[in-house]
Order: C-alpha cells, then structure tokens, then sequence
C-alpha cells in the first residue's frame, strides 16, 4: 500500500500490526516515513522515538537517520539534519556498497537499500547547499553520479543536481541537467513538473512553463494530464486555453466532476457569465449531488443580483 502512494490504507494495516506488535522497531520507521509522506511531522518524530527506545541500535540504521533528517529539513532545522546525515552516510553500505570477505556469510554484510543509499546522498547535498557549503555540495553530488550512474535511482541524482545548481542561482544549469532526463525515466513527470516551475518562477517564461505540460500530455495524453494543463494555463491566465483543457480531460474521464467546477470557474473569468450560467445548469442536472456545483452556481446568480434563482439552485 505504501510502494502504491495509498499512505492512509498503509498506515492503517501498519497502527493494526504495531498495535499487535508494539516492539517491532522497523514497523515504527516505516509507520515514521508514512507520516512525514503525510506531512505530519510531529507523529513521525514520536515514531521515530518509539524505534528508538524499542531498540537502541536503530540509531545505526540508515533508513532512521535519513526519515529523522528528512523531517527537520522540512522544519528548518538544518544544522541537526546535517549531524544526522553525517552519521548516516558514515555507517557501512551508504557511501559505497560493501562486498562480503572471500568465504564470509552474506547475511553478516549490511545491505542498504538503493533508494535510502541515493536519499542520504542527496539530502546531505541539499543540506549543504542550505547552508551555502557550495563545494561540499558539489563533491556529494559529483560522487552520487559517480556511485549510482546506471541505476534506478541516478535520475533523483540528477534532480538533486539541479536544486543544487538553482541553490546557486545557475538557473541555466539547472533546466540543461533537467531536460538531460529521458522521457522514458519513471521520473520524468516530476522532472517536468520542476522544470515547468523553474520557467515560470525563474525566468518569467510562461511559453517555456506551459510547453512543459504540452510535453507532459503528448507522453501520456490522460485526463490527469490534461487537467495539469489547463490547471497552468488558468495560472498564466489563459483561460479560454484551460477550458479546452479541462473539456479534454472531461472527455478522458466523464466522471470527474471536480472538472466541470473547474470549467465552471474558468468561465467565469472570461466575463462570459451567461455561458457559465449555462454550463454550470446542465452540470448540476447531469450530477444533483453535486452540491458544490450548486453552491458555484447560487454564488454566481448572487454575484449578478439575480437572487431568486439561488435559493431554487441550492435546494434542488
């Protein structure tokens, strides 16, 4: 459930195991890296102390240092995410996989999951570059492309290159070692995501932010991705385009109807309120239960001193 982005149904079979097994140090990590997901930074931090005072080696493993350092990362604390980090990228199999002795048991050699191996590795970069330590920056980054070149994880490498690079200012760097990731890249859509954001925050370049969703549609021409679309096109205030969007998108998924409010609104900024009359009527007959279109609908009749339909509107 939690490889699957559903971080509620994870956490839930999760309390029901610890509730059985309350001991269980790597259920409370776990239970820790679903909440920071969540952004419940506070629980995560009392899991992560649960682990701890369950078993007092989990300081050693790596997984504990990177959640706990992730979490005051996020809380500004980056002196304390720096120590944590520290320790963790000294501890065996983080820095460089180890190779078991000639003849030794394979289960006496610590293995390191790849991801946490490459998370600790970029979290410590971005740490320092918090803290503007530009060549220790650097070195990690250089050796994280060095140690994880070819495997799943050099593309995050290469995102975090990037934040780097825009920490220090060299927006161009920043958009050439994003637009370096292949399309076929299980990362591409964040990295296009990220790219999209530093066009339009960065160089004010709204052809090059929304070029970045047209990508996005023309890899996977989704509902999702049609809704990304014209969610940027209403940023950059284009509404006319974002309707069209959201319109495609409806096609993709009729049942969506968070859609219709979303065109309902978009045709409200175009000053064209007889078609958004229009158009939030037939969505509220096609769904009744849908009382925030209702509720859309009455606040627009009140908007143009039309007060009568309102009341019919919102007790339909």
């Amino acid at each position: 459930q939690y490889l699957a982005g559903r971080w509620a149904d994870a956490q839930k079979i999760l309390t029901d195991c610890l509730r059985e097994n309350p001991a269980v140090s790597e259920g409370h990590i776990l239970m820790a890296r679903i909440l920071a997901e969540s952004h419940d930074y506070t629980s995560a931090l009392s899991s992560l102390e649960q682990a701890l005072s369950n078993n007092f080696r989990v300081r050693d493993n790596p997984a504990y240092g990177l959640i706990k350092a992730q979490i005051h990362c996020k809380l500004g604390d980056f002196a304390l995410a720096k120590q944590l980090l520290t320790h963790a990228m000294a501890l065996p199999g983080v820095a460089h996989t180890v190779t078991p002795p000639v003849g030794a048991d394979p289960r006496t050699v610590p293995v390191v999951p790849l991801a946490d191996r490459a998370g600790i590795f970029v979290e410590l970069a971005a740490v320092h570059a918090k803290l503007e330590e530009w060549a220790d920056a650097n070195r990690l980054m250089a050796e994280a492309g060095r140690e994880f070149k070819g495997t799943t994880e050099e593309v995050m490498v290469t995102i975090a290159s990037a934040d780097v690079a825009l920490a220090k200012r060299d927006v161009e760097m920043s958009i050439s070692l994003l637009r370096a990731v292949a399309k076929e890249s299980p990362h591409y859509t964040r990295t296009l995501l990220k790219l999209a954001d530093i066009y339009l925050t960065q160089k004010n370049d709204k052809a090059g932010f929304v070029g970045c969703f047209k990508d996005l549609v023309a890899q996977g021409p989704s509902a999702a991705n049609f809704t990304l679309l014209g969610d940027a096109y209403l940023r950059i205030q284009e509404p006319e385009q974002a309707i069209a969007s959201f319109e495609e998108a409806i096609r993709l998924n009729p049942g969506d109807t968070s859609l219709a409010s979303k065109i309902g609104k978009a045709l409200v900024t175009t000053h064209d309120y007889t078609k958004a009359i229009n158009y939030y009527e037939t969505a509220v007959k096609a769904s009744p239960q849908q009382y925030q279109l209702k509720q859309e609908l009455a606040q627009l009749y009140i908007f143009l001193k039309n007060f009568p339909p309102p009341t019919r509107t919102v007790h339909t």
